[in-house]
């Protein structure tokens, strides 16, 4: 990892976001576009068991049931 910033954005629908510099070996990208972008998870430490389970499940019905 090069940088990370040390404030976060609210961007639209993708709600917080903090932005990230990383380093790419240009040897395991497969025809690369411009304009690309990538989204990553990124592990930030522990959390409850019921969480790490269950919190994509809960964004998808907060996503695409209730909003």
């Amino acid at each position: 990892m090069k940088e990370i910033y040390g404030s976060t954005q609210v961007k639209g629908e993708e709600g917080p976001t903090v932005k990230i510099t990383v380093d790419i070996d240009p040897n395991d990208l497969f025809k690369p576009s411009p304009g690309t972008t990538v989204t990553a998870k990124v592990k930030c430490g522990r959390c409850r068991l019921g969480y790490a389970w269950f919190h994509e499940a809960i964004e998808w019905v907060e996503k695409h049931i209730l909003f």
